[in-house]
């Protein structure tokens, strides 16, 4: 029988040019739309595909191999050629200006490998993103300020779509001991952030004292707080660095839900730019939402991370 020729997919070559691009798979990981668990198994299986290592490990850095390196210019070109191809189909060369509002750490993880993919197809479209609390894009959405907002499962008005959940988890540094302070420090949100509520009221219904050290309207000052040991946090497991550690039961924190993120969008008259865009982000939500079960995030030891 004759053998099977392998295949190439894609996505699998998006997010090795992602990785090589961005120096890391954390970085990538956000490039691309996905959790750092994801994108190591999609290293390991374009690895099996190719029955060749891509990566090596060099100190705490992952560099390419020479096959990796053969692998690089060939992927660079068929991405090129697919985002032609696809631009060459378009009915309507789509062109334009859309305003989208969401939280900064949803456009840490979720939004950029969304943004940049949907704009390398349609390269004469111009996208302001506006990163503010879920609090104040859903206002701006009545108001008609926002062509699309992603907000809070918690704090999305009826009507609005949902991409994807994933689990929070409680942070911390892996090289700071805030997880073992009384009272615990927390860092949060702002006070309507539903994270923030969740928070505080699983501390309280298991007994455990905390302060709130720290209150950031952006992802920037909680990760901040973590990273120099002032606080622990609650967040979207995608939010995780690789210098953090995931908290759990055995560390004496309680389990926490699952979040999810909410699409909304401006439908007072049609707009093919909106409509493609809208598109795009419901079939990355669909690929972003993460698998289960996470405990502590390090760095990776073989091709992943």
């Amino acid at each position: 029988m004759e053998r099977v020729p392998a295949q190439l997919d894609l996505d699998l070559l998006r997010t090795f040019v992602a990785i090589v691009d961005h120096g890391s798979f954390s970085a990538a990981a956000a490039e691309v739309g996905r959790t750092q668990s994801a994108v190591s198994m999609q290293m390991r299986r374009l690895e099996r595909i190719l029955e060749r290592r891509l990566f090596v490990r060099d100190g705490r850095n992952m560099v390419l191999t020479i096959d990796g390196e053969r692998l690089l210019d060939h992927a660079r070109r068929l991405l090129r050629v697919h985002a032609e191809a696809l631009a060459a189909f378009e009915e309507t060369e789509l062109e334009g200006e859309l305003r989208i509002g969401a939280p900064d750490d949803f456009v840490c993880s979720f939004l950029p490998g969304t943004l940049a993919a949907f704009v390398e197809c349609h390269p004469k479209v111009h996208i302001e993103l506006l990163c503010e609390p879920s609090s104040r894009l859903r206002p701006l959405m009545a108001a008609g300020g926002l062509d699309l907002a992603l907000l809070a499962e918690d704090a999305a008005p009826p009507g609005g779509r949902l991409l994807y959940r994933e689990p929070m988890v409680w942070v911390t540094s892996a090289r700071h001991d805030a997880h073992r302070r009384d009272p615990l420090p927390l860092a949060c949100f702002e006070a309507a952030c539903p994270f923030r509520r969740i928070a505080t009221e699983r501390l309280a219904g298991i007994g455990r004292s905390y302060r709130v050290t720290l209150t950031s309207m952006s992802i920037t000052g909680i990760y901040a707080a973590i990273d120099t040991g002032l606080a622990v946090a609650a967040l979207h497991r995608s939010n995780v660095r690789p210098d953090h550690r995931v908290l759990g039961e055995e560390d004496g924190f309680p389990p926490l839900p699952e979040a999810g993120v909410v699409l909304l969008r401006r439908r007072e008259e049609p707009n093919p730019l909106l409509d493609s865009l809208e598109r795009h982000i419901v079939e990355t939500g669909r690929r972003f939402a993460p698998p289960a079960a996470v405990t502590t995030v390090r760095a990776p030891e073989t091709a992943g991370c």
